[in-house]
This record gives C-alpha cells, sequence and structure tokens, in this order.
C-alpha cells in the first residue's frame, strides 16, 4: 500500500488473470498504435475509425482467421452485449459474425465486456477465458497485418 491508497477497501474480488491483464494491456497499446498510424477521425473525438481499419484489413482477412480457427467462437458465437431493459442489466445475444468489421467488433465487445460488462464475477468462466484467448489472438493477427501500426505498438518511431 501507499501512502494515498485506503486499507480498509478489500480488493480481492479486484483482481485480474495473467491472461486478462495481458489482453487488457494489450489493447489498449493496440488503441493507441491505432490512432497514431492514422486509423482515426480526421476531426473529433480521438477514437480509432474502427470501419477504417476493417476496410485496410479487407475481407481476406476474416476468412484467414476462420482457416486459422484462432477465433471461432468469436465468430460463431459472439460475445454479449450488456443493455438496460427497464432500469436492469441484460445480455442481448449478437449474431453471428458475416465480416471483417463483425470481428474487430467482437474483439472490441470482449474487452468492453471485460472492463465494464460486470464479467468480474465470474472470472474462472471458461467461455470468458476463451473469447479472450482469441481476442487476442485476432488482435495480434492484426498488428502483423498492418505493420505500420506494428511500429507504433512496438514504441519504433
Amino acid at each position: 500500500y501507499n501512502r494515498w491508497m485506503t486499507k480498509n477497501i478489500d480488493f480481492k474480488s479486484a483482481t485480474l488473470s495473467h491472461e486478462q491483464a495481458h489482453f487488457i494491456a494489450t489493447f489498449l497499446r493496440f488503441e493507441f498504435a491505432l490512432k497514431e498510424a492514422g486509423f482515426c477521425q480526421p476531426n473529433g473525438a480521438a477514437e480509432v475509425d474502427w470501419p477504417k481499419v476493417a476496410n485496410e484489413l479487407d475481407e481476406e482477412f476474416l476468412e484467414t482467421i476462420r482457416a486459422e480457427k484462432v477465433a471461432d467462437t468469436l465468430i460463431n458465437h459472439p460475445p454479449k452485449k450488456q443493455i438496460v431493459q427497464n432500469n436492469i442489466l441484460e445480455w442481448k445475444d449478437i449474431e453471428p459474425v458475416q465480416n471483417t468489421q463483425g470481428l474487430l467488433e467482437s474483439v472490441r465487445r470482449t474487452r468492453n465486456n471485460l472492463l465494464h460488462g460486470g464479467k468480474s464475477y465470474e472470472p474462472n468462466n471458461e467461455r470468458d477465458r476463451t473469447l479472450i484467448a482469441e481476442a487476442q489472438a485476432v488482435t495480434e493477427r492484426v498488428l502483423l497485418k498492418l505493420d505500420p501500426v506494428l511500429v507504433f505498438f512496438e514504441g519504433r518511431y
């Protein structure tokens, strides 16, 4: 503990597995690298332009991922989206991925659900572990396909 931390809070539920922490760290750096490599809107909020990323990857990217069988769950049984219905948190089913943009959405939803979507109460859920591993694999393949992004990701600028 440092002098700013409160000692009377139980932090044991605020932990991440190695795989969860690795994916979050990778994705944080990945988004940074995408923006630095020009995959953002020309004006406005400094956010990744995901359709632009999908267009750069093209539809062959999804077919390569399918052939490698590294993201079967992300593609065929994508992560659900957390929504609110009548002030109650619920999970909305998502249709199977049809294109590269949909694959990137599944990766982002995995990150969103991990960070924001109440997944912390089931840290050992096998499906969650699978989605995180697959999202990590897809993220790494995007980095290898988009060399300018990899340059920023690795800090070679």
